[in-house]
């Protein structure tokens, strides 16, 4: 089978950052937004089935998380896994209820035995349209239709925060794992945990995930987006770029330092890596930068969406 194929067959078992990181992005958009902005990106997600309690920033916050949400839920199937039936949507605002874990990531095979001097391997073209690219850019354009806005915008407003993830964007390839290692889910360490991650994490994708920290509560994700919003301002629109940008800044940080920074890491007592604490510092501010450029990211978007 081809590295391509093979690469499209390994699913992600874990979201891109946690319910706090995707929140935290989703309130640095709103908060970049103008008033007008704000209560209509706001009145379009109230039409969601789900979303209907929330109001002004809420609606956004949720909208974040959503499709993290529905795995698990029972009224939506895994469409990717064999022999699983299909559900009809129980919302008629919904256009399908599949969980469609496929769309959240776009696996560039990094190729090398150890974790230094990593290269882009073959098969980097593999993209099938249902990668975080590729819905990224088909939910815009779906977005100028009538029906299903607040889903899309939804699934939009996810998913440009998963991009901005290194871990959603790269998988590491070697002659022990040639499905690669699930954007570092396969990738084991000793359990992490310090004064910001306080739930120990066991796998390089969920550190990541959490490199922002744990907590989701809304005061806390507002603190820490003010906090961000004043430490990296908007960027030109050159920075805000699109998505193909996006992705190769991305993927250029799993190359240049997930992996890379971790060559050499001692090993702990169950024989894992184990994550320096200036690892962590430095995962953290990179964490930091992305999602804030995420949210501002996010805000042009909605800003040019929400006037259709």
């Amino acid at each position: 089978m081809k590295l391509t194929a093979i690469l499209l067959l390994a699913a992600h078992s874990a979201a891109a950052w946690n319910a706090a990181g995707h929140r935290t992005i989703a309130y640095i958009a709103f908060k970049s937004l103008t008033a007008p902005e704000q209560r209509k990106v706001a009145a379009l997600l109230k039409d969601h089935p789900e979303f209907a309690g929330f109001d002004g920033v809420e609606t956004l916050l949720k909208a974040s998380v959503w499709p993290d949400e529905i795995r698990g839920d029972k009224r939506f199937y895994d469409e990717s896994r064999a022999g699983v039936a299909k559900l009809e949507p129980y919302d008629p605002r919904l256009p399908d209820v599949a969980v469609h874990a496929r769309w959240h990531y776009v696996n560039q095979p990094l190729v090398g035995e150890g974790l230094r001097d990593l290269k882009v391997g073959p098969g980097t073209a593999f993209r099938d349209g249902q990668t975080v690219l590729e819905r990224i850019v088909t939910l815009q354009k779906e977005m100028a239709g009538p029906r299903f806005r607040a889903y899309r915008l939804s699934w939009l407003t996810h998913l440009i925060g998963d991009l901005h993830m290194p871990l959603h964007a790269v998988a590491h390839i070697t002659a022990a794992s040639p499905r690669g290692d699930l954007g570092g889910n396969l990738f084991k360490i000793e359990p992490f945990s310090n004064n910001v991650i306080r739930r120990p994490l066991d796998n390089l994708h969920s550190f990541w995930d959490a490199a922002l920290g744990q907590d989701d509560a809304t005061a806390s994700v507002s603190a820490h987006g003010d906090r961000l919003l004043k430490q990296y301002p908007r960027p030109s629109a050159a920075v805000l770029a699109d998505v193909e940008t996006w992705f190769n800044e991305s993927a250029a940080l799993g190359r240049q330092f997930v992996y890379p920074k971790l060559a050499g890491a001692v090993k702990g007592p169950g024989g894992l890596p184990t994550v320096p604490e200036k690892y962590f510092r430095e995962a953290n501010k990179i964490s930091g930068k992305r999602a804030a450029y995420a949210g501002y990211r996010l805000a042009a978007v909605l800003s040019k969406l929400v006037v259709q």
